[in-house]
């Protein structure tokens, strides 16, 4: 269609509704995403002194917004290739409340030892035994 029927259909169009047609373009909405790039598991003790893993988790901002705060699924495996109860769903991996520690666009987050998810080992229970393998999926980033 050449722009002088477009011209004309929008007069038209005023003409008739007495209101002028716009058109309007979006940008697209900033997004928080993140990804995981690099699990792992060291040995430690917990409180009271029992055998424990800590995972620590390193992520990477894949959005166009700083992240505050990212979920993830933790999903942990013993040599037997069987689940284990002590993973977790939706926890929260990473938290910051002020802005300055935010994770901003880009950047990545390495996750400090100390700062992870704590494992508790107990192989008289079932399920808490001691997991040799550990996936991660990032769920929800905000």
């Amino acid at each position: 269609m050449s722009k002088s029927l477009l011209f004309l259909a929008a007069v038209l169009l005023f003409l008739q509704f007495g209101c002028s047609p716009t058109v309007t373009t979006s940008a697209a909405p900033p997004v928080r995403t993140a990804k995981v790039v690099k699990v792992s598991m060291v040995t430690t003790t917990s409180a009271p002194g029992a055998s424990a893993y800590e995972v620590l988790i390193s992520w990477k901002n894949t959005g166009s917004q700083s992240i505050n705060s990212v979920f993830a699924d933790i999903d942990l495996y013993d040599s037997a290739n069987k689940k284990l109860d002590s993973g977790a769903s939706d926890y929260c991996i990473f938290a910051s409340l002020k802005r300055e520690t935010a994770v901003l666009p880009g950047k990545t987050y390495i996750e400090s030892k100390g700062n992870g998810y704590l494992v508790i080992v107990n192989p008289r229970v079932e399920g808490f035994g001691t997991p040799v393998k550990c996936f991660v999926k990032i769920t929800r980033a905000e």
